[in-house]
């Protein structure tokens, strides 16, 4: 018996139902299709395992979204078999989502920064970098004998100091998204 007798003909639940399942299900696919394009379209930015977690990822999306197409369809046609199949496939794909999911927590974790924070870390490298190349100037234009040249190689060590340790925070950064992408930094 298909659902729509459930629910005694109610023309107004069912019309409410269904159209929310609708649009449940086109919102998946359209989210599945964003991120397959984007995928597809950064292909050299995403590797190895990053590439498995997209290709699983859209797949369960697109299996969530099926599972409300076939609330709609066995409200007309009592076609459970099929649900029950499609509605155990979406629980399987979810295995290994869930399960990746969870094991990466502790790397999302170790990270550590943002966006936001790599941003300003690669803002102030540039800026640290400018002032070096600034100073690496200044000492090329001044010779041994000048009074301020021994200030201005202490600014230049100081800021080549600087421009590592910002280097080698960002290196670090890298370092752990490669990893996780499965790719050897050094």
């Amino acid at each position: 018996m298909p659902h729509s007798m459930c629910v005694a003909g109610n023309k107004i639940l069912i019309a409410f139902m269904n159209s929310s399942d609708a649009v449940i299900a086109l919102s998946y696919y359209v989210a599945s299709i964003a991120l397959f394009y984007v995928a597809l379209k950064q292909w050299d930015v995403f590797r190895g395992v990053s590439r498995w977690f997209i290709f699983s990822y859209g797949l369960f999306i697109i299996s969530c979204g099926t599972t409300h197409i076939m609330d709609v369809v066995v409200f007309y046609y009592p076609h459970y078999w099929l649900q029950a199949a499609i509605v155990f496939w979406t629980a399987l794909v979810a295995i290994p989502i869930t399960w990746f999911t969870i094991s990466v927590v502790p790397w999302f974790i170790g990270l550590g920064v943002g966006p936001e924070e790599l941003s300003s870390m690669v803002n102030k490298l540039q800026l640290q970098v400018a002032e070096l190349t600034k100073l690496q100037h200044q000492v090329d234009l001044k010779s041994p004998e000048d009074q301020d040249y021994i200030e201005i190689c202490e600014k230049l060590h100081q800021a080549e100091k600087r421009v590592e340790q910002h280097n080698e925070a960002i290196n670090v950064l890298v370092s752990k998204t490669l990893a996780w992408e499965g790719v050897d930094a050094r």
